[in-house]
């Protein structure tokens, strides 16, 4: 069955720019910025980069995935092509993502505990995370609860090291390549006792990822082993991910995909409305499936996670060329709610208004979608003139 979808949403295009950052019709332009740590007395380089779709006005909160070692440019950009893949296949919702830069220098040091190393800073560094990163992250960019962290090496142990701090304050940690013994440090015994111990309000995902275990993570078996035998809390997701014959620097290409996919897999499913539509000729959208949707999502993820702005468009859609106005109408209408930018969502309703003879809500919302062009970025210039004639013509023509 084919649904008439905007194509805008439907292509995706790559380049890579000088710097080794892709660009995405999907993702703007990296946002590099200071952010002064109290806790550490010291500048952090932050790398924001947020969905096309994204606006302070929108009601829909998005995912905050922090990525560890912005300085490696070649691991981070393989991060965000994941993502940025993953999200065009519908197979994760569109995140925030956060890179944070560390220098090579004090990298160690602030990975490093204060009892495994005299002047670590890694419980300095926790606090940076959750007291200041992420409430910067919230505040300015609406970023929701449901938070992944992804660490590789020394941040593949400061992500375990951290999970096992705040495990209901997360809803995934994805550690490639880490170790998870220092000198008065054992983070397998650490993690288990914090699992058996802790009342999860939702789900929490763990994967960690091993290359050549020898050179790699010495200690991955003993983790594994200690999860598949003493773990009892049935919230707490794990999975550990053999790349034996993998070196050092591949595992976060090779184990990220894979991660993202699994975590994400619920939200996938759940919400699939049109392949639901297209199985089920019973189906109908309603605001209160969608609500109960973003209950689900929240009691699985730890926050309401929406399902996009193209999956709402398109069950839309797939309603409206069935003539089922009224449905298609309610996708819409919570389309323009979550994202009020999104001028295509009044005009569909307009529509929807239009085929059953209702001249007057019809021109309504055609009026409501002018109303929202001006200074609208969502949309190139020449594309805001072609909806701006487009909506002018099917105002004339409900005149006559």
């Amino acid at each position: 069955m084919k649904f008439k979808i905007i194509p805008l949403l439907l292509v995706l295009f790559i380049s890579y720019s000088s710097s080794g950052q892709s660009q995405s019709e999907l993702y703007g332009s990296p946002i590099d910025t200071l952010l002064f740590s109290k806790s550490l007395n010291v500048n952090k380089k932050v790398t924001v980069i947020l969905p096309t779709t994204y606006s302070k006005e929108n009601r829909t909160k998005f995912p905050l995935i922090i990525v560890f070692d912005r300085q490696n440019k070649g691991i981070f950009r393989n991060i965000f092509e994941t993502i940025n893949y993953l999200v065009y296949q519908s197979a994760m919702p569109e995140s925030i993502i956060v890179g944070i830069t560390s220098d090579n220098m004090e990298r160690n040091i602030e990975t490093s505990l204060s009892g495994s190393r005299k002047n670590g800073k890694g419980e300095l560094t926790n606090a940076f995370v959750f007291n200041e990163l992420i409430p910067f992250a919230e505040k300015n960019y609406n970023a929701s609860k449901c938070r992944i962290l992804i660490g590789h090496s020394r941040f593949g142990y400061f992500t375990t090291y951290l999970l096992s701090k705040n495990l209901n304050s997360l809803t995934g940690v994805i550690s490639c390549s880490p170790l998870f013994e220092d000198t008065n440090v054992n983070l397998v015994d650490s993690l288990l006792n914090k699992v058996n111990t802790s009342n999860l309000s939702h789900h929490v995902f763990y994967r960690f990822i091993t290359g050549d275990s020898i050179t790699d993570t010495k200690d991955y078996a003993v983790m594994k082993n200690a999860l598949q035998h003493k773990t009892q809390n049935k919230l707490f997701n794990w999975k550990g991910m053999e790349f034996y014959d993998a070196n050092h620097m591949t595992t976060p290409g090779l184990g990220v995909m894979p991660s993202l996919y699994e975590i994400f897999s619920n939200w996938q499913k759940a919400s699939s409305f049109t392949l639901t539509a297209s199985i089920d000729s019973t189906f109908r959208f309603t605001n209160a499936y969608y609500q109960k949707f973003r209950a689900e999502m929240q009691e699985y993820y730890g926050d309401e996670i929406g399902a996009g702005l193209a999956k709402l468009n398109g069950i839309g859609y797939a309603h409206f060329n069935k003539k089922e106005y009224k449905n298609a109408r309610e996708a819409w209408i919570i389309l323009s709610i979550e994202y009020p930018f999104f001028v295509d969502s009044y005009i569909s309703i307009g529509k929807t208004y239009l085929a059953e003879k209702n001249k007057k809500l019809a021109k309504k919302y055609f009026e409501k979608a002018m109303d929202h062009l001006p200074d609208n970025s969502f949309y190139t210039k020449s594309r805001s003139q072609e909806i701006r004639k487009d909506i002018l013509e099917k105002i004339k023509q409900l005149s006559l």
